[in-house]
């Protein structure tokens, strides 16, 4: 595919008001994503989908300096009990949690989510993920992350029906000058005329911010 030589912000802020899922090797590159995002918008909902991607989630917002006072976390477990989050849901109560998404608007961010995968059957899984995305709100948007190695070809192309564009991240080659090393998002699917199929390379400075290269 092309290689097209933009700031990878303006790829992110040309997302706002669409449904996007990132698929990684390696969670490092998501990290200036997330934090991007959060900085531009300050505000929306995080949804996370087991107590250990909650802890991960606020080790990485610590280590990248990421500001997470006005967003609203939103969690799953399996006791429905999560302390200071905003909403906690167990399992057992994917309709609640349904309906309860259905009346979200403005950015969500979905972090670790294929959990579900080894926690409910698999049609059911797939029945959630349908049901969630069609109760959403018009104006709900955001992004979607998950390891790529979790989902085959086929269920990728599952999740290619519920989200706007497909974009994949990952380390690329040997280290680049002074060993820095080097990642690339690639946008894989994309319904939008303003963000066609392509990559842009990047390195990542040591708070986590995009350095363009």
């Amino acid at each position: 595919m092309e290689e097209v030589r933009v700031d990878i912000k303006e790829i992110v802020k040309s997302l706002e008001g669409y449904r996007t899922i990132v698929l990684y090797d390696s969670v490092t590159p998501t990290i200036p994503i997330i934090k991007t995002l959060i900085e531009m918008y300050k505000e929306g909902y995080v949804v996370i989908f087991s107590n250990s991607a909650f802890r991960k989630f606020r080790i990485i917002s610590n280590i990248a300096g990421i500001d997470t006072s006005n967003l609203k976390m939103v969690v799953m477990n399996e006791t429905g009990r999560c302390g200071d989050a905003y909403a906690c849901f167990s399992y057992e109560d994917l309709d609640d949690f349904v309906a309860f998404a259905s009346k979200l608007e403005g950015l969500i961010v979905l972090w670790g989510h294929w959990t579900l995968k080894r926690i409910v059957k698999e049609d059911r899984y797939w029945r959630l993920a349908f049901d969630v995305f069609d109760a959403l709100h018009p104006k709900a948007w955001g992004f979607s992350f998950a390891p790529k190695h979790t989902y085959t070809p086929y269920e990728r192309s599952l999740l290619s029906m519920l989200y706007d564009v497909t974009a994949i991240v990952k380390k690329v080659g040997e280290p680049y000058m002074f060993g820095e090393e080097v990642y690339s998002l690639e946008i894989f699917e994309s319904v939008l005329k303003e963000v066609l199929p392509g990559t842009v390379y990047f390195m990542i400075d040591k708070d986590y911010s995009f350095i363009p290269r």
